[in-house]
């Protein structure tokens, strides 16, 4: 990463140091951004620039930490170092035959004798209860509806 040039006018002190206070509006405007210098940092050195944080708590001594980890983005505008290592995973993955050639299972095995009872007197109980021999599809499982 190169070196920031400051413009010319900014107060340092001696050690090279922006002395914020002293600044006026324009001149502040003119210096980058910590956040910006931030992820500009974090891309040169390949880490990740949106890290999530997470709780870790040791369960021996309950004490909590919170732990900075990869967003593991695989798209380039949202984290480049994490796309950029996703890409070269994916890479080796193919390279060394991840990909199945062939699904696994093609189709689901045959009920056994013991199920295919169980389904009889499950219907019969049905039956026998008045309710109609197979629950309407639309009705199982319906995700929650928000108003608005």
């Amino acid at each position: 990463m190169s070196a920031q040039t400051l413009p010319e006018g900014v107060p340092t002190d001696s050690a090279g140091h922006v002395d914020q206070d002293s600044l006026t509006r324009a001149q502040k405007a003119l210096l980058a951004l910590s956040d910006e210098v931030a992820q500009r940092l974090a891309e040169d050195n390949g880490v990740c620039v949106r890290p999530l944080a997470m709780r870790r708590i040791d369960m021996t001594t309950g004490r909590v930490d919170v732990v900075a980890t990869p967003c593991k983005s695989t798209r380039e505008d949202q984290c480049r170092p994490c796309a950029e290592k996703a890409r070269r995973e994916r890479m080796v993955q193919a390279r060394e035959g991840w990909h199945l050639e062939v699904e696994p299972f093609d189709k689901p095995a045959d009920p056994t004798e013991h199920q295919k009872r169980l389904g009889g007197i499950h219907r019969s109980l049905r039956i026998s209860a008045g309710l109609p021999r197979r629950s309407p599809r639309r009705l199982r499982h319906r995700p929650q509806r928000w108003p608005g």
